[in-house]
């Protein structure tokens, strides 16, 4: 019975894919560190342009899930929380901190990731 009710979560995961918006569109082309809430649970990333990475999210994520994949690493993560909760539509995306350079970057996601890295609403681990 968990196997069908699983695959019947995974068709309808895929009938309805998923959404990510903007908190707010001053965000758009910003480099930066990210957050995407999905419901409870939350993605932290970066990106030197924000709008570019909320689009590849859009696209890989759908992509998994209308070919009822699972991906790896924290796609992995995303997507089991997406099957699982089917009243979740759209991920909320908005920017943690606005970084200069590149190097900026790299250093400040290693900080918010390590930060998130023991709790259980962080989909990154």
């Amino acid at each position: 019975m968990e196997y069908f009710y699983n695959q019947c979560n995974r068709i309808y995961r895929s009938a309805i894919g998923i959404n990510i918006e903007m908190v707010d569109d001053a965000y758009n082309n910003k480099m930066g560190i990210y957050k995407i809430w999905f419901g409870e649970k939350y993605y932290i990333g970066s990106s030197k342009n924000i709008s570019r990475r909320k689009a590849s999210h859009f696209a890989k994520l759908n992509s998994l899930i209308s070919n009822l994949q699972t991906g790896t690493a924290s796609n992995y993560n995303i997507l089991k929380h997406l099957f699982i909760n089917l009243d979740i539509t759209c991920g909320y995306m908005e920017l943690l901190q606005e970084v200069e350079n590149e190097e900026d970057l790299s250093k400040t996601e290693a900080m918010y990731i390590l930060d998130c890295e023991n709790d259980e609403n962080s989909l990154n681990y």
